[in-house]
């Protein structure tokens, strides 16, 4: 699964949180097709029963019906059963994801703090079955076209930081190729105190608005990093078409991320370590307004302002 999976899953599993830390437990606890939500409670769909969205915060979740939405249990585990349908994305933080054979997941599986998610059996998937053939290449091809979205998606984010906060954006950058590996660390310790925090805040139950306000922010550094890193890669490739041209040199980086993500094992490690990255630089900066400003132009052709 992609990087902008994790993080799109897991954006839209806090805005879950929060519209359904407004309901009421019980209310929509008490008939079918409704949003299915419990506040330090556990949650439980049932064979036959169909519910939009299952939310269960300080508790377990239990899929053994059908969830046309997303399916979010914090500070607790989620299993989907034999007989469980998950239309949407499902997302466990705090605990295990467990989907057992004959289970089906239509979306995203996102696991923060747990062991994994797990598949118990041949036939559970995460994906919707696809039978060989032309109905394959389809489905292939569909899935391209939203990764490729995704991508879009950042490069429009870069855009924006090119346009309203251009010195900074070049002053994060020149920390990544300045000091690629103190930008790392630092963008670890940071995600891995974002996600404590929050799992923290989630289990107090009265912290849970500052939890999801957490959330949103890391959701939104991860893409701010990999803007940053897409920024940096591009300024270095060795093009000369790409010089004094910053617009180009971010789309020649989120190109050649975008690309590297295909890579078998390694293009999630390849994503998830340019954002952790680009996060730390960030940080180290304070988004380009402290540390080093950018220098000259390089030695090299293709070296622009972001030089190192």
């Amino acid at each position: 699964m992609s990087i902008h999976a994790r993080i799109g899953a897991l954006a839209s599993a806090s805005v879950l949180v929060l519209l359904a830390s407004r309901a009421s437990a019980e209310d929509a606890a008490a008939s079918s097709h409704r949003d299915r939500v419990a506040l330090g409670g556990d949650v439980h769909v049932r064979r036959g029963e169909r519910v939009r969205d299952a939310v269960a915060m300080g508790g377990d979740l239990t899929v053994e019906g059908v969830v046309e939405g997303s399916a979010v249990a914090m500070g607790g585990d989620v299993r989907v059963s034999g007989s469980g349908e998950v239309l949407g994305d499902v997302t466990a933080m705090g605990g295990a994801l467990v989907v057992e054979p004959g289970g089906h997941v239509a979306g995203a599986r996102v696991e923060l703090g747990g062991p994994g998610p797990v598949a118990r059996g041949p036939r559970a998937t995460s994906l919707p079955a696809v039978p060989g053939g032309r109905a394959a290449d389809r489905w292939f091809w569909a899935s391209a076209a939203r990764s490729a979205a995704q991508w879009a998606l950042l490069f429009v984010l870069g855009l924006v930081l090119l346009g309203f906060a251009p010195e900074r954006l070049d002053g994060t950058t020149h920390a990544v190729l300045r000091r690629p590996l103190p930008a790392l660390v630092t963008g670890v310790l940071v995600a891995v105190g974002a996600v404590t925090a929050t799992l923290v805040l989630v289990l107090t139950v009265l912290g849970i608005p500052a939890a999801i306000v957490l959330a949103l922010a890391a959701v939104a550094g991860g893409y701010l990093g990999l803007a940053v890193s897409a920024r940096a890669i591009g300024g270095v490739l060795p093009f000369a078409v790409l010089r004094d041209r910053p617009a180009g040199q971010l789309a020649a980086g989120v190109a050649s991320l975008f690309v590297a993500s295909f890579v078998p094992g390694l293009g999630d490690a390849i994503v998830v370590g340019s954002a952790l990255v680009g996060l730390g630089a960030v940080w180290l900066t304070r988004f380009g307004r402290t540390g080093s400003a950018c220098t000259a132009a390089g030695s090299g052709p293709y070296r622009s302002a972001i030089g190192v």
